[in-house]
């Protein structure tokens, strides 16, 4: 398991039970409280949300703000204006991320600052006439103009943010690297074939750049003990679910392996530790269980029942995994090979 709650009276059971000495439980308390306070231990409660949800809220007004300044004032003022956003919450981060229990603080202002790379990037590659696109018009808007040429800016914006990352080790910095790569692979199509081809293509570069993303964070799970890849996790299965998804071409066959594909990230979710990919295999399962029940009960009363009952099912199995998923990790770490075992994240093992 990734993570796991523990009180007092947890550590008092313990020694209760002979697993722990009293004199002992103090300072250990003391430890993990101390850990918890300066942002090292999972947490995450209102104060959090409140704090995150701030940080999402600026970078959206900074995104705003710079963008009414570059229809207004162009290039040069999106690039000073972003720099200067840059450097501000960066000093502030480093300030802040050391103090106790502002950990948290801390690290969402690195990502704020990380979050303006894409615009100071845009800024350069237009100042130095690099921009691939023509300038549409004011009528246009600025996101019609970004449309096409996000390579180098997300290329930027990963380079950056995994330096930031790998310096203070805050999960949430690879939000914005998980954006930044999920947006070039959407623009990718655009690079090769010029007007993005067509949907199955667009949708297999997705898929592609999904699994990318995944072995990324898988990566990075390997070597992080404490699982900070779950944004990394959650846009590249994202990406390669809704690519696959996005392929269905009418064939029995390959609906068929659609089914497989979302029962295999049900079992890589076991492996892994990772619940994104148990979601996102669910409803894969549960999308082609209602295709069938459609093709059998097609135009008939029974198909709101077939439907009920398969969301009944998919619960119920959902109340069971979660009950034996600590069992089932256990069970597959006895029986996989050491060469494998070696292969799954820490916090899965």
């Amino acid at each position: 398991m990734s993570s796991i709650r523990i009180t007092r009276r947890d550590l008092e059971t313990a020694a209760e039970g002979g697993l722990l000495r009293e004199e002992d439980i103090d300072p250990l308390w003391r430890h993990l409280a101390e850990r918890t306070s300066a942002g090292d231990a999972p947490v995450f409660n209102t104060v959090h949300l409140l704090w995150y949800v701030g940080a999402l809220i600026v970078m959206a007004a900074m995104g705003l703000f710079t963008t009414i300044g570059f229809l207004s004032f162009g290039n040069g003022f999106l690039l000073t204006v972003a720099l200067l956003y840059m450097a501000g919450f960066a000093l502030a981060g480093r300030r802040v991320i050391g103090q106790p229990g502002l950990r948290t603080v801390g690290g969402l202002l690195f990502a704020v600052a990380v979050s303006m790379v894409p615009l100071a990037t845009f800024a350069v590659q237009d100042l130095l006439g690099w921009w691939s696109n023509d300038w549409p018009g004011p009528e246009a808007g600025f996101v019609e103009y970004l449309c096409g040429s996000s390579i180098p800016m997300g290329t930027a914006t990963a380079f950056i943010g995994t330096l930031v990352f790998r310096s203070i080790r805050f999960p949430f910095l690879l939000m914005p690297v998980s954006v930044a790569l999920w947006l070039m692979s959407q623009d990718l199509g655009n690079w090769l074939l010029g007007d993005g081809g067509s949907l199955t293509f667009r949708s297999g570069i997705a898929a592609i750049m999904g699994s990318v993303i995944c072995l990324l964070a898988w990566i990075v799970d390997l070597r992080d003990e404490r699982g900070s890849a779950f944004w990394l996790h959650l846009s590249g299965a994202l990406s390669l679910w809704a690519g696959i998804t996005a392929l269905d071409n009418g064939d029995e066959i390959a609906r068929a392996g659609y089914a497989l594909f979302n029962v295999a990230l049900l079992a890589l979710s076991v492996f892994l530790g990772r619940r994104v990919y148990a979601a996102l295999g669910a409803i894969g399962v549960v999308l082609y269980l209602g295709y069938l029940a459609n093709a059998v009960f097609e135009d008939s009363l029974l198909f709101p029942f077939a439907l009920s009952l398969i969301g009944v099912a998919v619960i119920m199995a959902g109340i069971a995994l979660q009950r034996r998923l600590p069992a089932l990790q256990a069970w597959m770490g006895r029986r996989l090979p050491p060469s494998a075992k070696a292969l799954r994240p820490p916090h899965a093992r």
